[in-house]
């Protein structure tokens, strides 16, 4: 006597081809499904991530015609126009007081000359707080240690003893790199705030090395590098 349980079992065995094919087109609608829905969340991550590559809405500079007359305002929006200019942090307290601004981050900047001559920024963030930077690195959850930087796509680093970057004279750690951006971004040198600070009193010590004395003699002036 058959039983409701026992149906499905006879009915398989009495069409085992079709039983067959059932379960493949079963399988191959799964297939699609999960692949359908990965798919998605893919094109969901990228598009967050391109959200957040944006960075900031608003760019918030002294109000100055001495700093208005260095912005390049074609450029300021997708690229950034670092100007040498102080402003107070009071300021950034006032930002994160209004109610229509989700969040804010500081940004400070002072720059190198390299061998070549050319200038390279080094930039501060606060990388608990930083919602521009971070979403161009290669590895989001770098935690921005002590005496370790992130460069940019362009920067050219040393490899010998492990990668770093020579920034006053001194060298220091590479732990991340930023994905290519198109900007001049891509030829800065990152740091957290404490870093920073390392790097400015470098910065300080270079300088007062690199102090040049003029001494006069009997064969005419002669110049002589600072200890």
């Amino acid at each position: 006597m058959l039983s409701l349980r026992k149906i499905p079992i006879e009915n398989i065995k009495a069409h085992p081809v079709r039983t067959v094919i059932v379960l493949l087109l079963a399988l191959a609608q799964a297939a699609c499904v999960f692949g359908g829905v990965m798919a998605a969340r893919g094109i969901q991550r990228n598009m967050e991530l391109a959200e957040a590559r944006l960075g900031a809405d608003l760019v918030v500079y002294p109000k100055a015609i001495a700093v208005s007359s260095k912005i390049n305002m074609k450029r300021m929006l997708m690229q950034g126009t670092p100007v040498k200019v102080y402003k107070s942090r009071s300021l950034l307290s006032k930002l994160e007081d209004c109610g229509d601004i989700e969040a804010a981050s500081r940004q400070i900047y002072i720059s190198d000359t390299l061998p070549d001559g050319k200038d390279i920024w080094i930039v501060g963030i606060e990388p608990e707080k930083d919602f521009v930077i971070r979403p161009w690195l290669e590895a989001v959850d770098f935690a921005f240690p002590v005496g370790t930087v992130a460069v940019g796509s362009k920067v050219e680093t040393t490899a010998a003893d492990g990668e770093k970057v020579t920034l006053f004279q001194r060298d220091w750690a590479v732990g991340a790199r930023l994905k290519e951006t198109g900007s001049e971004l891509d030829y800065a040198v990152f740091t957290g705030m404490d870093t920073l600070s390392d790097v400015i009193a470098a910065s300080k010590a270079a300088s007062m090395a690199a102090v040049r004395y003029i001494c006069k003699t009997d064969a005419g002036l002669v110049l002589k590098e600072g200890e």
